[in-house]
């Protein structure tokens, strides 16, 4: 019989859940389903609870087996699912300054093909792009469902700047032993960049829904951990390709970010607002690509 997960990463987006997913997936005390973002509890629930359960069939005899699908998090049906499967399940979210999250995302979506124009334009007309940097909102139906010891909040800020501290103290919040980390997991996971060709990296993205379809989980999982074949398919973006958000757009976004971000050190006590520059004598400065892990 399958096990059941007993941990689940749910978000947020573009917080280093693929670096996560490599981390995880090397730790011999710790199952993650081979490919990254199953996606059950809120887009693929009807394909039945076997199709979820095959995911985890090679699991064996680790103390941890979990998933990793940054969507949940904004999804109240997949609280409710997941609460329903194992309300004593161990949970995990990443925290990313949302504006940074937010730019980040829009630099996704140019990389991938789905969005062009400016930052400007796709944040005015693409709600997304505020609306999952809104954590307070989200993070609180998790909150009323499940106790705060189950719920492991970090920060994308802490993975940045000492990736081993932060590994640590994932390996303590999912009681395993600690690892060493790979010199490899010490970099840049996915820098800003751009498709060396646009029509094989559709073919690429084609191929993987193929592997999808058939249930080559592990060969698609390999496949999209490989940091080779993301460097044949994607270029890093030069300094004079680089976007950059003007300090008009900067403010306004702090002033609509600021409200959840307050209602977060209520909810956490994390004192994000300071961390993050919410508060009133904070001065509005561009962002930067200035760290070591994206």
């Amino acid at each position: 019989m399958n096990r059941q997960p007993n941990f689940i990463y749910i978000g947020t987006s573009k917080a280093g859940s693929t670096w996560l997913f490599d981390v995880l997936s090397r730790h011999p005390d710790v199952y993650v389903t081979p490919a990254k973002g199953l996606y059950f509890f809120d887009h693929h629930s009807s394909k039945g609870w076997s199709w979820y359960l095959d995911h985890f069939s090679d699991a064996t005899s680790e103390r941890i087996v979990g998933e990793i699908s940054h969507s949940y998090l904004y999804s109240e049906i997949a609280c409710e699912r997941i609460a329903a499967m194992n309300p004593d399940i161990k949970l995990m979210v990443c925290l990313r300054e949302p504006i940074d999250r937010a730019f980040s995302m829009y630099l996704d979506g140019i990389r991938n093909g789905k969005w062009t124009g400016t930052f400007e334009e796709r944040y005015k007309d693409t709600p997304a792009i505020v609306d999952e940097g809104c954590y307070a909102r989200h993070l609180e139906t998790y909150l009323n469902r499940f106790s705060r010891d189950q719920i492991h909040v970090t920060l994308f800020d802490d993975l940045r700047w000492d990736p081993k501290s932060y590994a640590q103290g994932v390996f303590e919040a999912l009681e395993v032993p600690p690892m060493s980390l790979d010199s490899k997991l010490l970099t840049k996971v996915m820098p800003a960049s751009l498709p060396r060709n646009k029509t094989i990296v559709h073919i690429a993205k084609r191929t993987s829904e193929v592997c999808r379809r058939l249930k080559w989980k592990k060969l698609r999982g390999r496949v999209k951990r490989s940091r080779l074949i993301r460097s044949l398919l994607f270029r890093k973006l030069r300094e004079a390709e680089k976007a950059s958000i003007s300090p008009e757009v900067l403010a306004e976004l702090k002033v609509r970010f600021q409200p959840d971000v307050e209602r977060l050190d209520e909810l956490l006590g994390m004192q994000l607002c300071q961390r993050w520059g919410y508060t009133s004598r904070s001065k509005i400065t561009p962002l930067k690509d200035r760290h070591p892990i994206s």
